[in-house]
């Protein structure tokens, strides 16, 4: 007879932390949003585009550009990382643990 004492499913928890995950993913996008708003001339309330001082040459000086591909890149990762693993379950074990959670 095999019996287990201990309470090792994890996925209650999982649950939690995958909401927690893609709501933050959510701020992140927010952010990458206010981030290319503040960039952006025709949305910044008159700021110079990338935050370039009007007498820099242009196209020697990218401002703040590089700041908002990589808020983008971020953002991207964030959804991929926010899948939520909660809900992958698989049997292991020959099938002596039926239900384990990935989470």
């Amino acid at each position: 007879m095999n019996l287990s004492g201990g309470n090792l499913h994890g996925q209650p928890i999982s649950l939690a932390m995958d909401l927690l995950g893609m709501a933050l993913t959510i701020v992140g996008n927010v952010s990458e949003r206010r981030t290319a708003r503040l960039l952006d001339e025709k949305l910044n309330n008159g700021l110079p585009a990338f935050l370039i001082p009007p007498e820099a040459k242009k196209g020697l000086n990218s401002g703040l550009m590089t700041v908002q591909y990589t808020a983008v890149a971020l953002a991207s990762e964030n959804k991929l990382l926010a899948h939520p693993a909660c809900v992958d379950s698989i049997p292991t074990s020959a099938n002596f643990e039926d239900f384990v959670s990935m989470g």
